[in-house]
């Protein structure tokens, strides 16, 4: 594989990942790609950039076309093979510092997939009694919180919200951190405010 073909691919990724972003109607999905799309073109630039101080000028980007679809998981494990196969190929195996920033991409795909696999968003309802999302596994730092109605909301392992638990306003994505317990499943509760709703929650990893 040629570094133009490598970029190239990276870019193909990119296109997808955003045609996909923009007509999923998971919200989660819909997240995760858009972190995707935008972090990999940077990474794209940031390789071909220093490919070009070692090694010259690698000519025009070869534009690349994918057949149209919304497999997205399949479709980044089959470039992630493509890249970790190629990869000794776009740059020598012991010029670390090339090989480093390939290594960033390679996080990249991977931390993409972990969430698409892992960690989907979860919808429930609430009534004057405390509504529950069903459990995530411990990993994630933080979880964004989103309702149709004024609510209180409580974020760990077992937990069951109050109105004593914290408030959140209508129609706003509010963010919790995850706290730190046993590393056991962890979910969400809500309960009413006045009035019954729904929330939205999605896993995040706050930078």
């Amino acid at each position: 594989m040629k570094c133009n073909d490598f970029v190239g691919m990276l870019f193909l990724a990119r296109d997808v990942a955003h045609s996909v972003h923009l007509n999923t109607r998971s919200f989660s999905k819909h997240m995760a790609l858009n972190t995707f799309y935008d972090e990999i073109i940077d990474l794209a630039d940031a390789f071909a950039e220093a490919y070009q101080g070692r090694h010259g000028l690698i000519g025009p980007i070869s534009l690349m076309s994918a057949k149209k679809t919304t497999n997205i998981i399949e479709f980044l494990t089959d470039q992630l093979a493509e890249i970790e196969a190629g990869r000794y190929e776009v740059c020598e195996k012991t010029d670390t510092s090339l090989q480093q920033l390939i290594d960033n991409i390679v996080e990249l795909y991977l931390s993409t997939l972990y969430k698409l696999r892992f960690f989907p968003g979860k919808i429930i309802t609430y009534t004057g009694s405390a509504g529950v999302t069903g459990t995530w596994p411990a990993g994630p730092q933080g979880v964004v919180v989103w309702s149709d109605q004024a609510c209180y909301i409580l974020v760990g392992e077992g937990v069951t919200a109050t109105t004593s638990s914290t408030p959140i306003p209508p129609f706003t994505p509010v963010p919790f951190k995850v706290p730190q317990g046993t590393g056991a499943v962890w979910r969400v509760s809500a309960i009413r405010v006045s009035t019954d709703g729904t929330i939205y929650c999605k896993p995040i990893n706050i930078q």
